[in-house]
């Protein structure tokens, strides 16, 4: 569900100018991944957007945290014959 919901902003043509998106996942409705449970999944999914160019920022709050995705500096991947 998190992936789908940052690809939905990235899909967003009113964001995608903006040149970055931020999303932001109450401990309500990711109680597990909000708590630290889901850190393997966490991971993979930033190592997805950082493999695509994207700058991955996460940023903890007391309610949840926020995933921001950056590619106004984010380097072009590389391209593979």
């Amino acid at each position: 569900m998190m992936a789908s919901k940052l690809v939905r902003g990235l899909r967003d043509p009113k964001l995608h100018k903006l040149g970055s998106l931020s999303c932001f996942f109450s401990r309500e409705q990711y109680p597990v991944t909000a708590n630290g449970g889901a850190q393997r999944y966490l991971n993979e999914l930033i190592h997805s957007f950082v493999s695509a160019g994207y700058i991955v920022t996460i940023d903890s709050a007391e309610n949840g945290f926020s995933i921001t995705l950056d590619w106004t500096t984010a380097s072009t991947p590389v391209d593979f014959p």
